[in-house]
């Protein structure tokens, strides 16, 4: 593992025990939306930038926090 690379490699999240398949899934599925618009990451030349709407943005908000909680609550268990 590197420190201060420019990189993300969300396929490390598996080393965390308590992480499951679907949680991996939920995790790429996310930064590959927001990787799309997000300032800092490369797109090809014709890709379109669709940044979400307020809507949209809060609906993906509150699935990471759902996500946080979901694993929260496994922990305590």
């Amino acid at each position: 593992m590197e420190r201060y690379r420019n990189s993300v490699q969300t396929q490390l999240i598996l080393l965390v025990s308590d992480i499951t398949v679907e949680d991996c899934k939920d995790i790429e599925n996310g930064m590959t939306k927001c990787s799309k618009w997000l300032p800092g990451h490369d797109l090809a030349a014709g890709a379109p930038q669709d940044m979400p709407d307020p809507d949209g943005l809060q609906a993906d908000v509150d699935s990471f926090n759902n996500w946080v909680e979901r694993i929260k609550k496994r922990r305590k268990k």
